[in-house]
This record gives structure tokens, C-alpha cells and sequence, in this order.
């Protein structure tokens, strides 16, 4: 089981495990909230839905911060630390922002990744046969000629999109633009893989969403020792026919992450991550399998083998890892990798350790 804080319209705070220490900005009394304690609040365990102060926590709305950005959603603490063993999950369209009076300290698990078919907070949606992808840096759906079908370009973020596979005369769907700002002003999620091209089949291959936005900005300390992801899913593979197979879907690209404080450390065992997600194999006689989520690692997320012969998904975008191409078949293409997202750490002294990916920018507070 594990904690839910929803950055959307309806947002509670889920707590079933482990320990979340909230202080309220603003007030003298350091909440402690424990199971226990917030099942006396709600029989279910959550936070009360809606802004203002609910179950020691205080939540408001605002917009994006400039154009193009994602609208916030924003949790108020004057301490906040996430123990050991507790996991916090946020999801909705709003991308989450904690703001800390004090200090931060993160030794449990932060979740703002893609799901699937849901977006991390502010992250745009892979896309599928109800619409296209969204985000910044959408993924282009394959393309159909005859009997070829070409995968679904990967989601752009940090930087473009790997291209979905094509065959012949066939182009695989663009990889989507570079769209992040190194320094996540505005701030904002990753975005969608395209949809491979159908074949015969009844709906396509849905391309993998984008990882959330997550930041963190702490007005004394901010100190990291457990794991915060934010990468982007997997693209779905392509079904199987002995006539017309269809190509995979595009990876979702990772997110963003922005950790701000005077002071910002990254112990050894941290893990901050906002991986690109891979292709979808195209299908052939047998169906292709589905790219990798992206991972809680410097490595790539792998794509998914082809349902013939080399029509495999491409690798995700990771730490010195750009999203690869989705390959052709003989008729039928993999989906391209979904690009790496954005991290930028900013602050007076910085202590930086254990697994970052991709690469951080770093750069003073005032900024």
C-alpha cells in the first residue's frame, strides 16, 4: 500500500503506510501524521478533497507560471519529511509543487511517473484512438500505406523524441520536439508517445504517457537520501495478425523535477530519475511486447521485440543514453523511444550524489 497526494481537481492525501511528517506553514505545531491518525479522519484514509487547510495539510490551485507551463497544484508545509519506507504518489493534471517553510527531508519514495494510460501530475497523455498525444514534445502517430504500418514517434522533453520505425517509403511517426527549459521555468510535465499505425486491428497501439512535474522548494534545507521518479511509460505493442499487424506505439517521455533550497543534498543512495520510456514492438504473426517504463537507473528503458523480425521498439532517453529509433520489419515498425526528461537543482551549496538521470542542471537559488 502506499500514500496518494492527487495534484488534480479533486486532490486528497492518502496515507497507508510508513510515515509522512507534515508541519503546517505558518503555525507553531508540527503535525505528525501517522495511519492511525488520518483513518480518524476519513474512513478511507485520505485527505479531505478541495483547498485550504485539511488533515494538517494546506493545498491551493494557481496557474501556470508562464506560457506553456502546466497549471499547479500546490501543498504547504512548514516541515515535511517522507520516512523510510513510506511512498508518496502524486497524479492529476496539475503539476505538484511542495513548498517547505523549513526543512525537507526525503528518505522514502516520491512517485510523480507515468502510469498507464495516466500521465504523471502535468505530464501529457500517450496518444491512441481517442485522440492524439499531448504535451510539448507529442510523439506523431505512425503511418499506414497498404499493408505497412510504421511505429509512433517517441515523447520530446529535454531533448527530441526517438522517430517510430519506418519500412521503405513508410515514415515512422516524428519524435517529438525539445521542449523543456533546463531550468524548468515555466514548469511543466513530460509528454506522450504517438499511437503506431493500426494494420487491420480495431484501435492501435497507444503510445507511452509523459512522466509529471514535480518541484520541491525548501526555504532552509533540502536533503535527499531515497528515491524520487518521474520517468515516462512504456509505448504499447502493436497486436498480432497473419494479414495486417500493426506498428507499436511511441515511449512517453520523463518528466520534470526541480529541487530548490539554500541548501541541497543528494546522499549516496539517492535515486532522482525522469528516464525516458521505450517503444512498442511492432506486431507481426504473433503480437510485439511493450516498452519498458522508464526506470530507477542510469540505464535506458529497453524497447519491446518486434512480432517480426526487427520490428522492435526503440531504447528510452536516460543519463548519456538520447531515445533510439523504433526499427522496421519487413511491414511493420516499433514504436521510438521516449526522450529523457528534465532535472535542475538549485541552491547556494550543493551536495550532490548518488543516481541522477539525465544529468542535473545545477545553478544558484537566486536565479
Amino acid at each position: 500500500m502506499h500514500a496518494e497526494l492527487h495534484g488534480g481537481d479533486a486532490d486528497e492525501l492518502h496515507r497507508a503506510d510508513g510515515q509522512l511528517r507534515a508541519g503546517l506553514l505558518g503555525g507553531r505545531r508540527r503535525a505528525l501524521l501517522r495511519p492511525q491518525a488520518v483513518q480518524r479522519r476519513r474512513p478511507d484514509g485520505c485527505r479531505p478533497a478541495g483547498t485550504g487547510i485539511a488533515a494538517g495539510v494546506g493545498y491551493v490551485q494557481a496557474p501556470a507560471s508562464g506560457p506553456g507551463g502546466a497549471p499547479l497544484g500546490i501543498f504547504v508545509f512548514h516541515n515535511l519529511t517522507v520516512e523510510a519506507g513510506a511512498t508518496v504518489r502524486f497524479t492529476g493534471a496539475r503539476a505538484a509543487v511542495l513548498l517547505v517553510g523549513d526543512a525537507a527531508r526525503i528518505a522514502g519514495v516520491i512517485n510523480a511517473a507515468a502510469g498507464h494510460p495516466t500521465p504523471g501530475p502535468g505530464g501529457g497523455a500517450g496518444g491512441s484512438e481517442v485522440g492524439p498525444a499531448r504535451g510539448c514534445g507529442a510523439g506523431a502517430p505512425g503511418v499506414k500505406s497498404a499493408n505497412r504500418d510504421s511505429g509512433g514517434g517517441g515523447g520530446g522533453a529535454g531533448s527530441t523524441g526517438g522517430p517510430g520505425g519506418d519500412i521503405g517509403g513508410t515514415l515512422g511517426g516524428l519524435g517529438g520536439a525539445a521542449c523543456m527549459p533546463a531550468l524548468l521555468e515555466p514548469l511543466q510535465g513530460g509528454s506522450g508517445g504517438g499511437r503506431g499505425s493500426p494494420g487491420g486491428a480495431a484501435s492501435a497501439a497507444a503510445g507511452g504517457s509523459g512522466g509529471g512535474a514535480l518541484q520541491i522548494t525548501a526555504l532552509g534545507s533540502l536533503e535527499i537520501t531515497g528515491t524520487i521518479n518521474a520517468g515516462g511509460a512504456g509505448g504499447e505493442a502493436a497486436a498480432g495478425s497473419s494479414t495486417d499487424a500493426g506498428g507499436g506505439g511511441g515511449g512517453g517521455s520523463g518528466g520534470a523535477i526541480l529541487l530548490e533550497a539554500p541548501t541541497v543534498i543528494t546522499g549516496a543512495t539517492a535515486i532522482v530519475v525522469a528516464n525516458g520510456g521505450g517503444g512498442g514492438g511492432g506486431g507481426g504473426t504473433i503480437a510485439g511486447g511493450p516498452g519498458d517504463d522508464g526506470g530507477t537507473s542510469t540505464q535506458p528503458a529497453q524497447g519491446g521485440f518486434g512480432g517480426e523480425l526487427s520490428a522492435n521498439g526503440g531504447t528510452g532517453g536516460s543519463l548519456g543514453s538520447p531515445p533510439d529509433v523504433g526499427t522496421g520489419g519487413a511491414t511493420n515498425g516499433g514504436g521510438g523511444g521516449g526522450a529523457a526528461g528534465v532535472i535542475a537543482i538549485r541552491g547556494r551549496t550543493l551536495m550532490i550524489a548518488g543516481t541522477i538521470s539525465p544529468h542535473a542542471t545545477q545553478a544558484d537559488v537566486q536565479r
